[in-house]
């Protein structure tokens, strides 16, 4: 056994060590995991709770507005007394006052801007599912490229083993005077090739290994190894009736038309400006002077005498604002046919997807169904050839075709098989509503 095989054999064997301590974990926990500590569902998270911040800021403005005062101060030097002469003499005063304002009418414009408030916090929800949806399909896709590479390593390891098993006969031939050493030599160069062939998709499991480690947010020194897929319940459904559920919970949509209802509510806020307001304000408020030289009266009774009160109604109407509300209302208009658009943009974009995975997965199947048939096909053939070559009725060259064509006719099936899966869970994903739909009930 060659120094490269040995080294191949043990690290598979200390791959397969590692894999047996190695947390396993099934689809659904990938997604849960991926969904919990994703930067960008994260970040949509904090946009909700900016969201709620708003809808309670937009239901304080309907609380009145008080405000306190109160103001010393001090005057030194020549000044006018009561006989208008000019005398020197100090003088200080204190001041104090309370207002309150409360806005009777507006236009409607705080119960516009509180809808608002509401109405993009609905929005900011089903943007935060369709960002865990995202997240969800390319878990999906990430986590059967694992499998399939990992399907794909075992294709390798069976050329491996049935090419060393080659090389080991033809050495037995080679000493027994049966054989040309030229077949050794071409057993053992396709045992190098399948060498290589083991290793490359060795590595390519790993790294598709730490892609899925990466966009789930865990540590890339994690083991993991993923539990295998029941494909007997994967199954394609109908692209037309996929499309039609997809259109009533899909979140990215639903985000699309709550954008539209938050543009039409934007028009109306937009038209407050052509209403007037009133708004009901009231004052309290007192003072104190104490001027040197003069027989000053005491602070509690100046606060007493000097006291104050008001109230009052104020109405402003709207007569010419150089056509800023119309401007407004014009925008929001514009703002509305734009959100439009993006929902049918939406709508096409996600038909198209549908569509596209649908097709694929029609044609994966089919492909698999064919190269399960010439898998099997294949195999006998191997088999066959197998017995003639041992008994010297084929050459070295039609048996390595005929291992050629097995081992290619492994790797389109599991790359076909693959390939149906991952469609067809794309579509069961856009088919069906998701737990954490819920959260757009808050």
């Amino acid at each position: 056994m060659s120094r490269i095989t040995t080294t191949c054999i043990a690290a598979a064997m200390t791959a397969a060590t590692m894999s047996m301590s190695a947390e396993t974990w099934n689809l659904q926990q990938c997604i849960d995991y991926a969904i919990e500590h994703n930067l960008t569902v994260k970040n949509t998270d904090y946009n909700v709770k900016a969201g709620e911040i708003n809808v309670t800021s937009a239901k304080n403005q309907f609380l009145p507005t008080v405000t306190g005062n109160a103001n010393q101060n001090f005057s030194f030097g020549r000044s006018v007394a009561e006989d208008n002469i000019r005398v020197s003499r100090n003088s200080s005063g204190f001041s104090w006052g309370a207002s309150a304002n409360l806005p009777l009418f507006d236009g409607l414009r705080n119960i516009r801007n509180l809808k608002d408030a509401k109405l993009s916090l609905q929005q900011l929800l089903l943007q935060s599912d369709a960002a865990r949806d995202d997240i969800s399909l390319q878990v999906i896709a990430a986590y059967l490229q694992v499998l399939l590479n990992g399907e794909l390593v075992k294709v390798a390891e069976t050329q491996l083993s049935l090419s060393q098993v080659e090389v080991d006969r033809q050495k037995v031939l080679v000493e027994a005077g049966k054989s040309p050493e030229l077949d050794l030599i071409q057993a053992q160069s396709q045992l190098a090739q399948a060498q290589v062939t083991l290793v490359n998709n060795q590595n390519d499991h790993s790294l598709s290994l730490l892609d899925l480690k990466q966009l789930m947010m865990l540590p890339t020194e994690t083991d993991m190894t993923l539990a295998p897929l029941d494909e007997l319940g994967v199954l394609i459904p109908d692209a037309e009736e996929v499309y039609r559920l997809a259109m009533l919970h899909n979140s990215s949509i639903m985000a699309k038309r709550q954008g539209i209802k938050v543009a039409e509510n934007r028009i109306s806020m937009a038209k407050s400006g052509y209403y007037p307001s009133l708004s009901l304000s009231g004052s309290i408020g007192s003072s104190y002077t104490h001027i040197s030289g003069y027989d000053n009266i005491g602070f509690s009774q100046q606060m007493r005498d000097n006291l104050s009160e008001a109230i009052g109604l104020s109405l402003s109407v709207p007569l010419f604002d150089a056509f800023s509300t119309r401007n407004s209302v014009n925008s929001a208009k514009v703002d509305k046919l734009r959100a439009e658009l993006e929902l049918e943009q939406a709508s096409d974009e996600l038909y198209k997807t549908i569509s596209q995975a649908y097709y694929q997965a029609e044609a994966a199947r089919k492909k698999a169904e064919a190269s399960a048939i010439a898998e099997s096909a294949t195999k006998a053939a191997l088999e066959a050839m197998t017995t003639k070559f041992n008994y010297g009725k084929a050459t070295a060259t039609e048996y390595e075709q005929a291992k050629t064509d097995y081992i290619e006719a492994c790797s389109t099936t599991v790359q076909a098989r693959y390939e149906y899966i991952i469609r067809a869970k794309v579509l069961e994903f856009y088919s069906q509503p998701h737990p954490y739909l819920s959260t757009t009930e808050k």
